[in-house]
């Protein structure tokens, strides 16, 4: 296993998936998902539920799993990677 890959490839997606979340974040959790967000908010964690919502009580659990699922993703990656260069994948 390329560990160089995993580290620096889970770093490098966590910080494109963080910069494409602020700007799909509000448009999706604003608009689009607004209206279940209220008829179901007995679900959602108390720190939402205040007013303005407490967002720096989870930024450091939200971090935390997104850089976990990064190098989950990019060892899965380079799992995989070596059958993705096998002739029969490009045909």
């Amino acid at each position: 296993m390329n560990w160089k890959l995993v580290v620096a490839g889970g770093l490098a997606w966590y910080a494109v998936t963080f910069a494409v979340s602020l700007g799909t974040g509000p448009l999706i959790h604003n608009g689009v998902l607004a209206d279940d967000y209220v008829a179901t908010a007995v679900f959602w964690r108390p720190e939402l539920m205040e007013t303005p919502p407490n967002m720096a009580a989870l930024m450091p659990r939200w971090v935390a799993t997104g850089i976990t699922a990064a190098f989950i993703t990019s060892f899965t990656y380079g799992w995989v990677r070596p059958a993705l260069s096998a002739p029969g994948c490009r045909t």
